[in-house]
């Protein structure tokens, strides 16, 4: 049975883009459409997805864990975006959400 692969969101590629500043071989792939999501589930504290690129860079791998915090524009509450490889060709995301925060108020305009 073969696995129904899904786009990128604009979500996933703003967090992405935030997270993986400085690693330009990575983020040209997510945006050349030459990623995948695999598995994308909504937790209770926010949403985890895991993406897989078809041509990854060689330097994948090696990528360290990364954080990037976030509040929602004129509110008090917030969380984070963090991302990890997850072997050669696959990169995991995972959104934390502060305080009952829902998910559909993460839309990347209202994120700073």
């Amino acid at each position: 049975m073969e696995i129904m692969a899904m786009q990128l969101t604009p979500l996933e590629l703003f967090a992405l883009d935030k997270l993986l500043d400085g690693q330009e071989s990575i983020v040209l792939a997510l945006q050349c459409a030459q990623a995948k999501v695999l598995e994308r589930v909504e937790t209770r504290d926010g949403f985890y997805s895991v993406i897989e690129l078809e041509q990854p860079p060689s330097d994948l791998g090696r990528l360290a864990e990364r954080e990037w915090r976030f509040r929602i524009r004129n509110k008090s509450v917030g969380g984070y975006f963090v991302c990890w490889p997850d072997g050669e060709s696959s990169l995991c995301l995972e959104a934390v959400l502060g305080r009952e925060m829902p998910v559909a108020m993460l839309v990347p305009e209202l994120l700073v």
